[in-house]
């Protein structure tokens, strides 16, 4: 009998054993949050988890536990952390993204989450001057990972942010698809 291929759990089994109390609710409330506003999460790769929106990423959510590494980088607590997907903020989309930041009053939350470069991407490991240069919510930061921002154990205004910024980009999506029609 051929051996069968055991399913994958969903990120709600995933973290069943590795968070727990308010880091564990809140990562459950955001799945929930997700799943309402049909973008379904799947796994990308070890503690990495994609959120999508019509077949394109929207988020990306990692878990971390003590002692986790990733590139040169380790852990030292037990997390979750979310980065909206492909905000870039050096194209034509990011006049649009810098104003939208604006105008939500996200401009603070923005600039505290911002993810500066662990060397957890092979590209950064010994480069020379690992990170971008960004200018995010018209500030110029250095050292910027390439998601630019994480938001790690979110609070309420961190969450709102993330929900805030996740509509930006599916909106993104939806003109771009409309584009394609």
């Amino acid at each position: 009998m051929p051996e069968q291929k055991k399913a994958t759990p969903g990120l709600a089994d995933f973290i069943e054993d590795k968070l727990d109390g308010d880091v564990k609710q809140s990562l459950l409330d955001f799945i929930a949050y997700c799943k309402a506003n049909q973008m379904p999460i799947r796994l990308s790769s070890g503690y990495l988890w994609g959120v999508f929106y019509k077949g394109k990423r929207v988020a990306t959510i990692e878990i971390t536990t003590k002692g986790y590494r990733r590139g040169q980088h380790v852990y030292d607590d037990d997390a979750w952390m979310v980065s909206v997907s492909y905000l870039n903020y050096n194209t034509i989309e990011s006049p649009k993204l810098d104003q939208f930041i604006k105008e939500e009053n996200l401009t603070e939350t923005v600039r505290k989450n911002v993810a500066y470069c662990k060397g957890c991407l092979k590209a950064c490991i010994g480069a020379q001057e690992p990170g971008l240069e960004r200018k995010i919510a018209g500030e110029v930061f250095r050292k910027v990972c390439v998601c630019c921002q994480s938001f790690k154990n979110p609070d309420a205004e961190a969450m709102d942010c993330v929900k805030k910024l996740m509509e930006f980009r599916k909106n993104v999506i939806l003109c771009e698809n409309t584009n394609k029609a």
